[in-house]
């Protein structure tokens, strides 16, 4: 089996990578618009892609950009790279692509907790820019390509863009107190890194069915104040921490049912607190 893996440089992409160069005896390609040390180069462009995609048997895309700002020109480049890849595996052949979406395609409050068959109202620039790729996948099933799409929750383990967790983490293995502003009262989804991870696995050799959306999370909502007592207890940091509850808090809840991926035969390997446990080995 030849696997393309797109992204292949970033926090997710490069842990997939090196799992299957280690465990799989699978041909593995690995892209990047970097130059980096076993990575293929390449500038996302259909000519390219369809020249690496020779031969393929399916393509894990996982190349996005993130980011938390609302301006939805910044992420009009996730479309036009995911519509790439589309045309390019219709030019190669190539008949399978899975997908890493986002949490960021739900926002419906009253509908919690989501679940994949209903109507979606992203309202970050991010999620309209997943939600379209999503649409435009879906698309391609006319020509023939079979898909496979994760809506994955908040993933902690190696965060580059430093959001809450990490920079909890951060704080709690230094022994520093955590702090705390808004009343802590909607809950979360959160993932470890290496459940995403798993779940990719998962897809490429056992899961058969095609055509499918899936939430993946760890089915845990927290809130922040459960996450940062969490962490400050697997990191040998309790109690230290300031909470303070006099602020109301902006975010709201996001989270999701996961009954759907359970049903399909997918065994979760971490709760939040296993997934802590799993960072705290990897400093070790």
């Amino acid at each position: 089996m030849k696997i393309i893996i797109t992204g292949a440089s970033g926090n997710i992409g490069s842990r997939l990578f090196s799992y299957l160069k280690e465990n799989k005896k699978d041909e593995i390609v690995g892209l990047t618009k970097d130059q980096e040390d076993g990575l293929e180069n390449t500038d996302y462009s259909v000519n390219n892609l369809a020249n690496i995609f020779k031969g393929a048997d399916v393509i894990i895309h996982l190349a996005a950009r993130r980011g938390t700002e609302n301006n939805y020109s910044l992420f009009k480049e996730n479309e036009k790279l995911t519509e790439n890849i589309l045309k390019a595996m219709v030019n190669a052949n190539v008949k399978r692509i899975i997908f890493l979406s986002s949490i960021a395609v739900y926002s419906d409050q009253k509908a919690i907790p989501w679940t994949e068959e209903q109507e979606l109202f992203p309202q970050s620039a991010y999620g309209i820019s997943k939600q379209k790729c999503e649409q435009l996948i879906k698309n391609y099933s006319l020509k023939g390509i079979e898909y496979t799409i994760f809506r994955c929750s908040v993933v902690y383990g190696g965060d580059v863009l430093k959001r809450m967790i990490s920079i909890f983490i951060d704080n709690a293995k230094a022994k520093e107190k955590l702090l705390l502003n808004g009343n802590s009262i909607a809950k979360r989804d959160f993932i470890y890194v290496g459940e995403v991870i798993n779940a990719l696995v998962w897809s490429v050799y056992e899961f058969k069915t095609t055509n499918q959306i899936y939430n993946l999370g760890s089915g845990e909502p927290l809130t922040n104040l459960e996450v940062a007592t969490k962490i400050n207890e697997c990191f040998d940091n309790v109690g230290n921490l300031t909470y303070n509850d006099s602020i109301k808090e902006t975010i709201i809840n996001s989270y999701f049912d996961t009954s759907k991926i359970k049903n399909a035969g997918y065994k979760h390997l971490y709760s939040f607190w296993e997934g802590l446990q799993k960072i705290k080995l990897e400093d070790k």
